[in-house]
Formats: structure tokens, sequence, C-alpha cells
């Protein structure tokens, strides 16, 4: 950006660097308070601005003296950087005011959309400004561009000519018995924790804030971890695409739009009128939206192939429903929560079969399934309000949900088990492999979780074969007869054995659970004798309708087998079965920039669990801040030892893709029989701020390895293919040579955060 691009413009933002002040040509002083919400509103728009345009002039004081030219360099949600004669000032925007917003906005808002001008005039009416200059002159502009918005702009400047009388306060007798989301009020904890000799503790929402409510773009950048540091020199590591003297610039696959009216953009083949062969891949985005009453989740479309032509553009879905995901306005959603679901914050699905339902944690400790666009069942479970739920995984074939919950009025980490099932049209079904389709969710109970203070992530294995066919939808099941309940005891799609790794950041602990007396249960009681089968086909609510509760059949609890010291873990994987002559492993990564490889033995067998059987196997070190972690689903194109093309899908047990924040990469890492490596590190100066990576599946004879990233302070979404594409198996390499090219990417209303998607059978 030059200068002259602010020319006549009469007001601007001064820095005192030395004293870390902020002064404003036209104010004599600061106001630091909490932003309004038109400041924020500005503060977002700038923001975003500055990520695409990092050369923002202003004016800084260093010093007694004249003010120096400056350049804001930086801005992310919790602060900005300024740079001026080769000192730096980086100032969190809370030592800020909305002036200080004001004033910075100011250059460009003759420039800015109608809304943003509006808003800024609002804040302009708010502060005093309304004989400004700028102010009158903004005014002018928003008049061509938007006569509404600026009569708006008006009736607040002409004088009041009646007083409107305020309504008194609804009677709370009478009010409506609304759920309040707990995240909003997160001052008021009226339960006190104590610890072992029964002293009290800080209430637990003090002592965990952000991490265990997360509220607004601050509350999920905490969640996140540490950001990369943007005056800090990138320290260049081995195994790197790109330049390694800068980032590499990631060439653009071709986007064009379809000649035949095609739903979507295409990137490679020829369009015909045939659709021929069809699929596509959707899922759900979660973000921290702009605007109050926005849902921050939409259902996405991340990839298809149809009429012959490849599609990985990221869009909104284009059936079905798209902003918000149609399960915001599903009326089970709105009882259980009284109508204010509150903030969705994190979303799991299950990765070795098709998994269509999505499940989403929301402030107000809804637990409910986003779907795709032929499967509309959004099953929904709420906690009570002394239980936190702060992630969860869904078991590899979807027989279980397994939440991490924090329970404030014990004082206690915890591991909530539910069953998953599907209840229609006669039929039912419940905890045995099927696609996540479901529309009924039982909680069964709580497994106290030892040691950990408030738990931050969790990943599971159920450990059926993941490529055994099994059947598509567990009501398939047939228990009556004696010959199908012995093909399904022998049926490898069933699991036997299975574990959890639940994580407390805070903490610096991970606890490993066994899950064979939960799968063993399931087996049992469906699959041997008459007596229990029949029992098995009557599904209720009740402690002793199947699906069971551990209060009316204890022995069927998961166990917890060992709790290690682990530092600052931000993420962690579970590989679904030993492979390839590699162990069955717990992948947990650091936020200091390591994945630590735990060998589980036997929680993945029928033989007993103990602590002995887990044991570290190897470190391997990759970028700061390693904050998501995500299953490779496929082989990679460019490790044939992996797998050509998009074959070998057992590299879901030993390859994951970690993204890392603190540098701004995503590595990959392999696990071998005696260790360990990362492979590959990847940059784009696309991505501001990538904070989640998903390796989305596709299909096999028309596909291509496409991984996805979000981007928080970049508010977008980016797609990205690994080697070549493939139409009916014929590769179509990148054509610029390179190994990874990026394939489009979808702005949001806000930042992103976490995505999730599956192919749609």
């Amino acid at each position: 950006m030059t200068r002259e691009r602010h020319a006549g413009v009469r007001s601007g933002a001064y820095v005192r660097c030395a004293a870390a002040v902020i002064l404003l040509a036209s104010l004599s002083q600061l106001t630091v308070a909490h932003a309004s919400e038109d400041a924020e509103l500005l503060r977002r728009v700038l923001i975003a601005r500055l990520a695409g345009d990092p050369d923002f002039p202003v004016l800084v004081m260093i010093g007694p003296g004249r003010p120096t030219p400056g350049l804001m360099r930086s801005a992310d949600a919790l602060e900005f950087g300024v740079v001026a004669n080769g000192s730096t000032l980086v100032m969190p925007w809370g030592n800020v005011g909305d002036a200080f917003v004001y004033a910075l906005f100011t250059p460009s808002a003759p420039k800015a959309r109608a809304e943003s001008l509006a808003t800024w005039l609002h804040l302009g009416l708010t502060l005093g400004h309304k004989d400004d200059e700028n102010f009158r002159h903004g005014l002018a502009i928003l008049r061509e561009k938007d006569a509404v918005a600026a009569s708006a702009i008006e009736a607040r400047l002409a004088p009041a000519t009646a007083v409107v009388p305020v309504p008194p306060p609804a009677d709370p007798a009478n009010a409506p018995a609304g759920i309040p989301d707990r995240a909003v009020d997160v001052a008021a904890d009226p339960t006190l924790a104590v610890d072992a000799t029964g002293k009290p503790q800080k209430p637990a929402r003090a002592r965990y804030g952000a991490l265990s409510h997360p509220v607004g773009i601050a509350g999920i950048d905490a969640l996140m971890g540490p950001r990369a540091n943007p005056t800090a020199a990138r320290k260049r590591k081995s195994a790197s695409i790109g330049d390694d003297a800068k980032e590499s610039d990631v060439p653009l696959a071709p986007i064009i739009k379809s000649p035949i009216g095609a739903k979507t953009p295409y990137n490679f083949g020829t369009p015909s009128t045939d659709p021929g062969p069809y699929w596509t891949t959707q899922g759900q985005a979660l973000y921290v939206p702009d605007r109050a009453g926005d849902a921050g989740v939409d259902r996405i479309h991340v990839g298809c192939y149809g009429n012959h032509t490849l599609q990985f553009v990221p869009i909104p879905a284009w059936w079905g429903g798209s902003h918000p995901e149609p399960g915001v306005e599903q009326e089970s959603w709105k009882q259980l929560t009284g109508g204010n679901l509150g903030m969705p914050f994190f979303i799991e699905r299950a990765y070795s079969s098709f998994s269509e339902n999505g499940f989403m944690i929301f402030t107000s400790g809804l637990i409910a399934a986003g779907s795709v666009n032929n499967v509309p069942k959004y099953p929904c479970f709420r906690f009570p309000s002394d239980k936190w739920p702060t992630a969860l995984s869904v078991t590899n074939r979807n027989e279980f949900l397994l939440v991490a919950v924090w329970d404030a009025k014990d004082n206690k980490a915890q591991l909530a088990v539910l069953a998953l099932g599907l209840t229609e049209n006669g039929k039912t079904g419940f905890c045995l492999p099927n696609w996540g389709i479901h529309n009924v969710v039982k909680l069964l109970g709580y497994v106290d979780l030892p040691g950990l203070e408030l738990p931050s992530a969790i990943a599971s294995t159920a450990a059926g074969d993941p490529w055994a066919a099994g059947p598509n939808e567990s009501y398939a099941f047939d228990y009556t007869s004696a010959d199908n309940r012995k093909r399904y005891l022998a049926d490898p799609a069933i699991a036997r054995s299975g574990f959890a790794v639940v994580l407390s950041k805070v903490g610096n602990k991970a606890a490993f659970v066994d899950l064979q007396p939960l799968l063993a249960g399931v087996r049992r009681n469906c699959f041997t004798t008459p007596e229990l089968a029949a029992k098995a086909r009557v599904f209720g609510n009740e402690d002793a309708q199947w699906p069971y509760t551990f209060k009316h059949a204890p022995e069927m609890k998961p166990v917890v087998v060992s709790t290690f010291t682990v530092p600052a873990p931000t993420a962690v994987r579970t590989s679904m079965r030993a492979a390839h002559g590699r162990p069955a492993i717990a992948a947990i990564a650091c936020e200091k920039g390591e994945v630590r490889v735990y060998r589980v033995g036997g929680l993945l067998t029928e033989a007993p669990a103990t602590a002995a059987d887990i044991q570290l196997h190897v470190i391997i070190p990759v970028g700061a801040n390693p904050c998501s972690m995500a299953y490779q689903r496929e082989g990679d194109p460019l490790r044939p030892s992996q797998g050509q093309g998009v074959g070998s899908w057992d590299a879901i047990n030993y390859v994951f893709l970690v993204c890392c924040r603190g540098d701004r990469e995503i590595d990959w890492i392999e696990i071998t029989a005696t260790g360990g490596e990362c492979y590959r590190r990847f940059h784009d100066k696309r991505l501001i701020d990538p904070v989640h990576v998903q390796h989305m599946r596709t299909n096999s004879g028309n596909a291509a390895y496409i991984f996805t990233v979000c981007d928080f302070q970049g508010r977008k979404i980016v797609n990205y293919r690994v080697g070549p594409a493939h139409i009916d198996d014929q590769p179509i390499p990148i054509a610029s040579g390179a190994a990874i090219e990026c394939t489009g990417w979808m702005e949001f209303p806000g930042s992103p955060f976490m995505v999730s998607a599956d192919n749609v059978p």
C-alpha cells in the first residue's frame, strides 16, 4: 500500500513506541475499555485487510520530536505490530480503545464497503466526531453507496422529538424457561471446587477460563495455543516444500466455470453433459462469526467428481442447506437448550468408514451432529450444567461417542461414554459398525480420570478390522438366529478391543483408557445366547434397556490403565491396528514442537492390557505448537512406500498430518517399526494462521490426495492437492511440475478454526 492511497485524509494513528502509548492526532488521550460492537467489527475488517496487505501506514512517535512514518506490519485477534526506524512494537488490542480503532480505520473509510463505512460512521457518532470533515465526507459517500444505511446515520444526527418509554423488565416468574449459554456467564460460578483435603479452591471457570468455555475470537485463539511470531525469522528445517530462503509460492490449479451449467467450478477434466459416475465430500466448518446471531457453523462442500470433471474448490454445500448448517434449526436442538445453542467449538467424525454425522460441542453443553445432504438425522444430547464437555471422539466405525468432560461439581476429569444408534421404520440398532447415520444418543455413564485436570483432547480406536465390509447400517444386524449370531461373532468388522487417550494440556497429562470391557459387553449381549440377544433387542432410555448403562452393567465400564506425564500435550491420534510390521500406537503432539509416539501393546489385543504395555516408541520433532493432527486416509502419491495413487488405506495407522500454528506449516510424520520421521514440511504464504488440518477422503478411480487447512486469521479454508489427480485412473500431474498445488479456497464471515468432512456414500 502506498501513501498516496491516503491522500486528503486529515487524521491518522500515532504510536509512541518508547512508552507503548497510542496517541491520536485528533484526541488528547485514549480510553482503554472493552470494545464496542462497532469497534470490534471494524477491528476485524482491519485484521482481514492487513492479512493481505501487511504494510498499513501509520505515524509513530519514538521519543520526543516529530512523528515518523511507520508501517503496521501485522494484526491478529489479540495484538498488532508496528515497525518504524528499525524499532518494533507489538501491542495488545486491549491496551487501546475504540478511538484508536476509529482513527486507524479513517483512511480506509471512503473506499470501504457500505456496511463497513456505516459501522465506522456509527462509531464516529458515539465518539463525538459528527462535525469532523472526514465524518461528513464519509456520510456523503455512504449516501451514494447505500441510501438506507445513510438515513439511519442521519436519524441519529437529528434531534430527538419524543421520548420513548423503556418497558419495565419482565417478571422473572413469567419469563421463558430458557437455558442460558454457560459460555456467556463465565464470571458466575456458584460451585467452588475443593481439593482432596476439602479446602476450597478457586471456581473452576476462573481457573480454566477460555480453555473450558471458549467465547468469541479471543477464546478460540487461546484454545488453539500460541501463534507464529510475525517478527521472528522462520527456523527452516529439512524436508521442506519450497525455497529455503523464503516461503514458497505454491502454484494455483485452474479454477474453471463449467460451460454446461454445473453447480460447482471445476479444476480438472473435460465437462460432459453425461453426468457419469458421481461422488461428493461434504461436512461442517466451524468459525467465529463476525455478527451476533450467526451460528458459527456452515455445511460445506470440499470436493466432487461429476460430468467427468474433478472439483476441489471448497464452496458452500449446494444442496440441503449451507449457511448455517441445517442442524442448528432443528427443534430437538432448540428444546434441549431453551433455544440458546451457544457457540460450537469442537467437531469430530469417525475415520475408517463412511461417517456422515459430524458431532459438535456447543458452549451450552449440547452435543449434536451436523450431517451431509442425503442423511438428515441430527442426533443430539445435552450434558447437565455441572458437566463441561471439552473434546470428543467417535470410535472408528461409529459405534460410540466418547466425550472428555470436566465435572465442575466434584472437580474431576471424566470420560463420558455415549452409545450411538438408529431407530426408525421399526428397525433399531446400537453400538455396532455403521456409516455414521444415527438419530439416537444414549449416555451409558462416566469413567473418572484420576490425576487429570481439565481435559483438552481425546482420540479413540475400536479395533475391528477397519476395512472389513460389515453391514452398512447397524440395524441390519439380526440377532434372532443362532447362525447369524455365530457369523457376527466371527465378523472382523466388529471390534474386540480398543482404547482411548485423553489429554490435559493444563495438567501435562495423558490418560490411557481400555475400552475392551465395553466392546466385549456388546459382543456378549448381542451375539452369544438367545436369552441375552432377545434382551438386547429391547431398546430404551432406562438403565436396564439396551444399550445398558454402567449402573445396570458395571462390567462394561472402561478402565483407566495408566496416566503419563506429557509436556503441554495439544493433540492426539490413535492407530486402528498394527499394520505392515509397525506397532499399534498413540501419537501425542506437544506444544514445544514434537510428537511423542507410544506403543500401546495389549490395548489393541484381546489380551489383558497393563501399564507396562504402554512405552515410548519415538519422539519426532515438528513445528512449534502442533495444535491439530489429521489421519492420512489414503496413500501418499509422492511416497511410494505408502502405495501409489490413492490406495494403501493402511497409511491411516502410521501417517499423520500435523498443523503447526507456531511455525505456520503442515508437517507429515510417518511411524516405522523402529522409530519415525517428519518427511515433509509444507509452507504457503497464503496461510496466515493455519490452526487445523484434515485429509479429505475422495473416491479411488476419479480422485486426488486433498488436504484442507483452516486459516484462522486469514478467514478462509484452503484446499491443496499432493501429486497427480486421477480421472478414470489416468494421472493429471501438476502443470508447473510442483509437488503440491492449491486448488482453491473459501472465505467466511468470520474466522474458521475447525473443519470436518467425509465422502458421501
